[in-house]
């Protein structure tokens, strides 16, 4: 009987001494496996500006992010712009872009950029506000109406999959870039020379009667 009772402990101990070399091998196994890979998201690289001014315009291109924050002076011959970002080589997935430009009394803060950037979308934007055209609207500059004042002209951009690049971002949004102008203000004119007083007790109004003769 105790014979029989060994065999069966023995047994027992090598069952389980299986399954649990099973379970450390798989455990082993899906901690080792490679997580699934994220796909590529688009990531603005250039932004090729359009000045618009009386009978011609101008294009530049600014870096991104390397020239992120940059503050460009606004000629005063321009009357409007136009921006079209580009993504970074090698994506070749379809991007979907929106647009939105800010007049504002002070320069913006390239720290808050992604925040300023998510207020608007969630502000402004439908899911229908995105559309293949990486180009925006002409944007009127109004210089008179703005001078001093600093434009900043907003590029979102996705792939419309299930993934979003920036964490809270509302439509699948995966970047954002932005353009800022400075609109110059009234130019300094120098003050005149200050009226000199007249002298105390000089009554100029007499001057033919006190000084006889005296003609202009």
């Amino acid at each position: 009987m105790r014979h029989t009772t060994n065999k069966i402990n023995g047994l027992a101990v090598m069952v389980f001494s299986i399954i649990g070399i099973t379970l450390v091998s798989t455990s082993f196994y899906v901690m080792a496996a490679p997580s699934a890979k994220i796909p590529a998201q688009p990531k603005i690289a250039s932004i090729k500006i359009l000045n618009k001014t009386p009978g011609a315009q101008i294009t530049r291109s600014l870096n991104w992010p390397a020239e992120a924050g940059k503050i460009i002076e606004l000629d005063s011959a321009v009357s409007a712009i136009q921006i079209t970002p580009a993504v970074q080589k090698g994506y070749s997935a379809r991007t979907y872009w929106a647009f939105r430009y800010v007049w504002s009394d002070s320069a913006p803060d390239i720290a808050t950029l992604v925040d300023d950037g998510k207020s608007l979308a969630t502000q402004y934007f439908k899911a229908n506000s995105f559309a293949t055209r990486a180009i925006s609207p002409l944007i009127p500059t109004n210089q008179k109406q703005n001078q001093g004042r600093y434009l900043t002209i907003y590029s979102f951009a996705t792939n419309k999959d299930k993934t979003t690049a920036i964490a809270g971002y509302p439509f699948g949004i995966d970047y954002v870039a932005a353009v800022t102008y400075h609109v110059p203000g009234v130019a300094t004119v120098a003050a005149e020379p200050a009226p000199q007083p007249a002298p105390v007790n000089d009554d100029w109004s007499q001057i033919n009667d006190t000084k006889p003769g005296y003609r202009e």
